[in-house]
């Protein structure tokens, strides 16, 4: 087994008023995966990188999202691009059940 990476991103999932952990988490491969349902509301993924003297740069982070439509032709991959901040304080992505917003 793999030692816990120091520096790895943090990823919850803030559904209503429970925080979760991602469904899978593997941060030594820098990946996390979250299942939302479809027709649930809105959710929050937080990411958090942690601060310290080896974190002095921002990460830059790229965020997948597969929404299946009825229609399986009209699903699409939604792409958002963003910057962590080195300061270790959290950034929110909102899932509106179409977009990251």
């Amino acid at each position: 087994m793999t030692p816990p990476e120091p520096n790895a991103i943090r990823v919850t999932v803030l559904r209503e008023r429970d925080e979760q952990a991602p469904d899978l988490d593997a941060p030594t491969l820098g990946m996390a995966a979250v299942r939302l349902e479809r027709g649930a509301n809105s959710a929050k993924i937080r990411l958090t990188k942690p601060a310290g003297p080896e974190s002095q740069r921002s990460s830059a982070v790229t965020i997948y999202a597969f929404s299946l439509a009825e229609q399986r032709e009209q699903s699409k991959l939604i792409t958002r691009h963003i910057d962590l901040p080195s300061s270790g304080k959290p950034t929110e992505i909102t899932w509106n059940g179409e977009s990251l917003l």
